[in-house]
């Protein structure tokens, strides 16, 4: 039986030991990064993540996956006395982070306000916290488009095998959501969590996932015109099909122990 849990993400991170064959495998499927890095769209984001030297996380020992959901929020400041007041852990106190933004116009320093979270809210992963200080710069009016005419993302999966888990896991990423938003309504976010049993996911969606190797395991996005983003996947040379609901996808899971829905919007 697969649950629904109402959350407020605000963008992901792939984890992966050599980005390349990620990057190669988002621009068969038609999407673009103009720094292979960073994949925009108008109301989220995914972005790789390769460690440096020496840098290893005994919370994802996965060669690549969907591993980190960092969760939006609007006065970070104020968020972070409702989350610690609630009784979770953070790893670090609120700071500050930036990175330039090119990806469309405007052009400039990106600036960000977060934190880390300590108390585990995935079984296999890490969360944190942020609020984009930048947001024309995040989501610029006119972001560069990608070729399969994606414009934003809807839903994240996870997989985890033992019902009461999952009963367990969506009761708490909606309470915790609840402590970040307080009644506030989201913006430019993703806010569908479903979650599943590697067998659900493979009667429903044709695809084969592992929990043992990242719990989150699915991105479902939204596309302008879902023939030309079958047109690409013919051409892509990577596993995907049709759903029974005709949602396309792709089964990366070899790759990353991950599928990519496309849904017309």
């Amino acid at each position: 039986m697969k649950h629904n849990a109402t959350v407020c993400i605000d963008h992901c991170t792939i984890y992966c030991k050599d980005k390349a064959p990620l990057n190669a495998l988002f621009t068969a499927a038609g999407f673009f990064s103009k720094n292979n890095v960073h994949y925009m769209t108008r109301n989220s984001y995914f972005e790789l993540y390769q460690p440096g030297p020496g840098e290893s996380y005994d919370f994802f020992r996965s060669e690549a996956g969907l591993h980190s959901f960092i969760f939006w929020n609007d006065d970070i400041d104020a968020c972070y006395g409702r989350v610690t007041g609630a009784g979770y852990a953070t790893a670090m106190p609120v700071s500050d982070f930036s990175r330039p933004a090119d990806h469309g116009e405007p052009r400039g320093m990106a600036s960000f306000r977060g934190f880390y979270m300590a108390t585990p809210l995935l079984p296999i992963g890490e969360t944190a916290v942020v609020q984009q200080m930048s947001m024309a710069y995040i989501y610029p009016e006119k972001p560069y488009p990608h070729p399969n005419g994606v414009v934003g993302m809807d839903k994240m999966f996870l997989c985890l095998e033992d019902e009461a888990d999952r009963a367990k896991a969506g009761a708490e990423l909606e309470r915790f959501c609840n402590v970040l938003k307080e009644g506030r309504p989201e913006r430019r976010c993703i806010t569908s969590l479903e979650i599943a049993g590697s067998a659900d996911f493979a009667a429903e969606y044709g695809v084969q996932v592992d929990p043992a190797r990242s719990c989150c395991t699915g991105i479902r996005f939204v596309a302008e015109d879902l023939a030309v983003v079958r047109g690409i996947l013919e051409q892509s040379g990577l596993t995907w099909h049709e759903t029974a609901d005709h949602l396309l996808c792709v089964d990366a899971g070899a790759q990353a122990n991950l599928f990519l829905l496309f849904r017309q919007q």
